[in-house]
């Protein structure tokens, strides 16, 4: 038990150190291109909110579809 918890404990010290590493890496790339006269990695924010939104339609708001005729098409 003592053997997969200390496992555990490297593998999460190593994915934490991964994140770091690929974050610098990602800067250094940046300040190369910014360098050579390029432009660097775009920093693109999402349209949604985060969280839960409070105006949720439920089953019975939603809109229910009207009963539409069908006409027949004739060939001319």
């Amino acid at each position: 038990m003592a053997y997969i918890n200390c496992s555990a404990k490297r593998n999460r010290a190593a994915t934490i150190e991964i994140k770091e590493l690929h974050e610098e890496n990602q800067k250094l790339w940046d300040e190369n291109n910014r360098l050579k006269g390029e432009q660097g990695k775009p920093n693109i924010k999402s349209n949604k909110q985060k969280g839960f939104q409070s105006n949720h339609s439920s089953e019975k708001e939603r809109h229910t579809p009207k009963n539409i005729l069908q006409v027949a098409k004739i060939g001319v």
